[in-house]
């Protein structure tokens, strides 16, 4: 596609056009790595952790709307 996104100092953050974006031969395009970096570094949180949050969020909407 020979598109210029500039450098460092000047960049062209134009984006692509969707006419563009119909042109990515995707099928050809490796993410292994993409996808490696992905699952090493994703962080699930512990669902006890996710529970509590999620309760005291609830509780301070309640509070708030003065219940």
């Amino acid at each position: 596609m020979r598109i210029g996104f500039g450098s460092a100092k000047h960049p062209d953050c134009r984006g692509i056009t969707v006419d563009e974006l119909q042109k990515i031969q995707f099928d050809r395009l490796d993410f292994t790595n993409f996808y490696e970096d992905l699952m090493n570094n994703q962080k699930i949180p512990d669902s006890g952790v996710l529970t509590q949050k999620v309760k005291e969020q609830i509780a301070d909407q309640l509070k708030q709307a003065g219940q």
